[in-house]
């Protein structure tokens, strides 16, 4: 007797979103993640044109929106999808970020769930904006993702009565498997020989004011001068590309960093950033805005750098007592606090590498499998 085949999941792209070794961010990077966790399904993710090779682990199909059809470009993207979801027949539709494609492909399949997963604030859509538009939302769509219990609390502020199918949350994950082994803390005792963390601060990000960039090199500028021994570096641009623009914003950074000896590496992609995560001894995340998900934390404290954050949005909920918590004017002085204490420094690092196992993606992957049974259990909405 043949093994039965898994239902299949169509997971929706932005059109814009990399999916591949070197170009995916925080939505291809979990997408591609839980389609490798995920047992008890079939994967197929649909998505644009790439600038470079594609994960050769998970299937993916290329979406060519037609040029010959007016409209606005989303449109003709969630056009294009039409011909090869009706030939995948998916058992489940899954799409991020886009709160219109999600309900156009509700309404072309009135008898599939389609999961709209939400990486951002309300704010960032104008579907979103409204308690009202919200609950459009949630009683036509199938099922109502985020990213964070912190960001579920956004959607759901002001929508009354609350939904008949509540939001989910599936938090950021991180593959321990594949992590390199976890450096020495600074300053270990009786390994000479043993592979040490060096004395890095690190930011990681991209270089907007919301980020806290800035913040990153004022506390430094005032900090180094205490640490002997000590740097920072920057990671990031004003885009996730190689070829980021040149903003006033970044040139201000720039200014202000180099007389500070704070390295300013720009653009890396992923495999890059968590190496120097590797390596880095602290890794700061200053963000004046809320952050709706926490995954740069989450990937810092796997890597066993100590975490120093804005106490804002999810970064509690990810960090919770395994970080150091800081605002604008404490900065400075918390990363003082922390550099000069070998000992406290080896001690949060610890802390948080033993939270950040809390979202291990084999764990959280389960949790998606069991999310994923009930939506389908529950079929798509009576529209």
């Amino acid at each position: 007797m043949s093994a039965a085949v898994p239902p299949t999941i169509a997971v929706i792209l932005p059109p814009r979103e990399g999916f591949g070794p070197r170009r995916a961010r925080g939505i291809g990077l979990t997408v591609r993640q839980l389609a490798r966790a995920t047992s008890g399904f079939r994967t197929v993710v649909f998505g644009g044109r790439q600038t470079g090779p594609v994960f050769l682990d998970v299937t993916f199909r290329l979406v060519k929106p037609p040029i010959y059809v007016p409209g606005p470009f989303r449109a003709r993207y969630a056009l294009a999808l039409l011909y090869p979801l009706r030939i995948l027949r998916p058992t489940l539709i899954e799409v991020h970020a886009d709160p219109l494609v999600a309900l156009w492909l509700q309404r072309a399949f009135p008898t599939v769930p389609v999961v709209l997963i939400m990486h951002d604030v309300p704010a960032s859509s104008r579907l979103t904006r409204t308690p009202a538009r919200r609950a459009i939302l949630f009683n036509r769509l199938a099922r109502v993702v985020t990213v964070s219990e912190w960001l579920r609390d956004r959607y759901l502020e002001g929508v009354t009565p609350a939904p008949e199918r509540m939001p989910a949350v599936v938090p950021p994950s991180v593959d321990f498997a594949s992590l390199q082994p976890p450096a020495n803390p600074v300053d270990a005792v009786g390994t000479p020989q043993a592979k040490r963390r060096i004395r890095l601060m690190l930011f990681a990000g991209r270089l907007i004011a919301e980020k806290g960039a800035d913040l990153f090199v004022t506390a430094c500028t005032s900090a180094l001068a205490a640490l002997p021994g000590w740097r920072a570096e920057i990671i990031g641009a004003a885009e996730h590309t190689v070829k980021s623009p040149e903003t006033p914003f970044v040139r201000l950074l720039q200014a202000t960093a180099e007389p500070a000896s704070i390295s300013m590496m720009g653009y890396r992609d992923h495999p890059d950033v968590m190496a120097a995560m590797a390596r880095a001894a602290i890794v700061v995340i200053p963000s004046r805005d809320p952050e709706p998900s926490g995954r740069v934390a989450l990937e810092a404290m796997a890597n066993g750098a100590a975490v120093i954050c804005s106490p804002g949005g999810a970064l509690a909920e990810i960090g919770g007592d395994a970080v150091l918590y800081a605002d604008a004017d404490g900065l400075a002085a918390a990363i003082r606090s922390l550099g000069a204490d070998p000992k406290r420094l080896a001690a949060l690092a610890e802390a948080g590498r033993q939270r950040a196992a809390r979202y291990d993606l084999p764990k959280i992957g389960r949790e998606v499998d069991a999310l994923r049974a009930r939506i389908i259990a529950e079929g798509a909405p009576r529209l």
